[in-house]
Parts: C-alpha cells; sequence; structure tokens
C-alpha cells in the first residue's frame, strides 16, 4: 500500500469506523412513543366526559345547578387537555437523545416490574412479593437507567433483610401531580436511627447496599422527589418517595 508520504493531501489512507451505542436513543424514542399512546387514552377519556356532561347539559330535565356543575367539568376537561396536548408537545419536539441526564416521561411500572421479575428469579427462599399497582402504568418525570437502579436497590436491600415466608409489600398510587411509591416488608429491621443514619450521613460506609441507597436518596431528590425509610428491629423496613407526575390526568385506575 502506499506511504504515509506518499498519499496526496485529500486523497484516502483507509476508512476510519465509528460505534455507536443505539441502545439509549432507541430508548428514547420509545419514551416518545409511549408518551403518545398516553395522549390517545387522556384525549379518550376526556372527551367521553365532554360528552356526556354536553347530553346533561342539553337535558330539559336536569336542574340548573347540575348544569352548572356539567359546565364547569367541561371547562376544567377542557382545559386539561389543553394543557396535556402543550406538554406532549413540547416532548415530541425535544432532543432527549442527546439529554442522557435529563428527565423526561417514563412508565414506571415497567421499570418496577424488571426489578421484581429479577428478585423472583433469584428468590432462593419463600419470600412473597404483593403489588397493589395501578392498572395503566403512570407517567413520572425521570430517566429510565436511573430509575431502574432506584426499583432494584430497594427490591434488593428488602429481600436480603426479609423474613423466610415473609412479604414484600408494594403500592403505587397516583395523586394529582404526584406518583406515590411505598414499599415494605416482613423482615429483621434495624434500630430506625441506623438507617437514619446510612441514609442521611455523610460519612464513608463499608455496604455497597446502604450506599446505594444513599444514592437513589439524592437521585430522587434531584428530580424533585423525596425518600423516607422506618425501620424497627424484628418489623422489617418502610421506603416510601414520590416523583412528579407527568400529567394531572394520572390516576391510580
Amino acid at each position: 500500500g502506499l506511504r504515509e508520504a506518499e498519499v496526496r493531501p485529500f486523497e484516502l489512507l483507509g476508512i476510519l469506523c465509528e460505534m455507536v451505542d443505539m441502545s439509549h436513543i432507541r430508548e428514547v424514542f420509545q419514551q416518545k412513543e409511549q408518551v403518545i399512546e398516553h395522549l390517545n387514552t387522556w384525549l379518550r377519556n376526556d372527551l367521553s366526559c365532554i360528552t356526556m356532561a354536553c347530553d346533561l347539559v342539553k337535558d330539559q330535565r336536569v336542574k340548573p345547578e347540575k348544569k352548572g356543575e356539567m359546565l364547569s367539568l367541561i371547562k376544567e376537561k377542557v382545559a386539561a387537555l389543553e394543557n396535556n396536548i402543550l406538554k406532549v408537545s413540547q416532548i415530541i419536539q425535544t432532543d432527549l437523545a442527546s439529554q442522557a441526564s435529563a428527565k423526561y416521561p417514563v412508565e414506571c411500572m415497567k421499570y418496577l416490574t424488571y426489578a421484581i421479575d429479577r428478585i423472583e428469579q433469584e428468590n432462593l427462599r419463600s419470600v412473597i412479593i404483593e403489588q397493589m399497582t395501578p392498572y395503566f402504568s403512570p407517567l413520572v418525570m425521570a430517566a429510565p437507567t436511573e430509575l431502574q437502579s432506584i426499583f432494584d436497590t430497594l427490591m434488593n436491600l428488602l429481600y436480603k433483610d426479609t423474613v423466610e415466608n415473609g412479604k414484600i409489600a408494594i403500592k403505587v398510587c397516583a395523586n394529582k401531580g404526584k406518583v406515590e411509591f411505598e414499599f415494605a416488608n416482613e423482615g429483621f429491621g434495624i434500630p430506625n436511627e441506623h438507617l437514619q443514619f446510612y441514609l442521611n450521613s455523610d460519612e464513608l460506609l463499608d455496604s455497597d447496599d446502604f450506599k446505594a441507597l444513599r444514592t437513589i436518596k439524592l437521585q430522587i431528590e434531584k428530580w424533585g422527589g423525596e425518600l423516607v425509610a422506618k425501620s424497627a428491629v424484628g418489623e422489617g423496613m418502610i421506603f416510601t418517595f414520590n416523583l412528579e407526575a407527568f400529567s394531572e390526568n394520572e390516576s391510580v385506575t
């Protein structure tokens, strides 16, 4: 082949290839698709509600005060639709792929299910996992990788603490602007003051589990949420935290 000195300017010596990880970009586009699916559901539900309210307003048998309530409901639903359409439009137009650390709408139940599945696959003891979660997964303002880490950390810690044949109970509740999570177990527990130290102190820790717990606490706070932990010897542990919901249309059903 040609030596470098023999090559004229702008002539090729070879081909430079670059490997690009497309997983994050693919995941971002999936998030956008999920947002659009949620918008379709909100549109269907709110338009159905508006249609029913309009029918009641036109019904001569309905009392005036009831019609006033229906008119207020129509205004509320129209405002909610306008707000959701604007939010979804902004998300769709945003280049999320270039914002790896940004928070954006994420279907939380998808990643919670992954964390539960991992524990169930590795379940070498008789631990029962109970869930009280919405049928329709709420969208929370987060990032997939970090949200997965939060669920994995809590599930791992509770699993290790749970007694034989004990339960891990998970509750997810969406309530106007917030999605609330509760993780509790029937476990050995630790003194609550020790847990608060592990969670809130800046001192170095030997335990990887509690290091991870401190990390996810900071991540939740970075997203505008709050992690609260309680424990007692012989009573297990309880972790609760909340995250911003993408839309106030999120509900427990």
